[in-house]
């Protein structure tokens, strides 16, 4: 799903709690390690939480795009509240580090919500109404 906010089209992250989830980038450009372990960080947008987690690169061609899948709720540092959520994605050499600051480079970022379900979004349900209002 894309949204347009501000000039720059944002690509939205829908997670669906307790379900596998995957988010897909293109960011193996940005990389300098050589072989890097990459570290997820969402930060509740509602909660002021911060979660981070190792994911594992599952692409089957990691030149072209990287993916990584995890199930909600499955640890304390996978589950998230439900809401809008602003996510980072990390190149690091540390296998165990989960800690942002310590992280060697930020690879991309963007915008997650999460939720109970996902539906498939229909633009036809969107109330266009435009109500005016004239003054004097």
């Amino acid at each position: 799903m894309f949204r347009f906010i501000f000039g720059t089209f944002i690509d939205v992250l829908y997670i669906t709690k307790a379900a596998s989830n995957t988010l897909i980038i293109t960011g193996r450009e940005k990389v300098t390690i050589t072989s890097p372990v990459y570290l997820l960080v969402f930060d509740s947008q509602t909660t002021q939480e911060q979660k981070a987690f190792i994911v594992a690169d599952s692409s089957t061609h990691p030149a072209r795009y990287q993916e990584f899948t995890f199930t909600e709720g499955s640890t304390a540092q996978k589950t998230l509240a439900i809401g809008t959520h602003y996510w980072r994605l990390f190149a690091q050499t540390s296998p165990t580090n989960t800690d942002p600051d310590l992280a060697n480079e930020e690879i991309d970022r963007g915008v997650a919500y999460c939720q109970t379900s996902h539906g498939v979004f229909n633009d036809n349900e969107v109330n266009t109404t435009i109500k005016q209002h004239h003054i004097g």
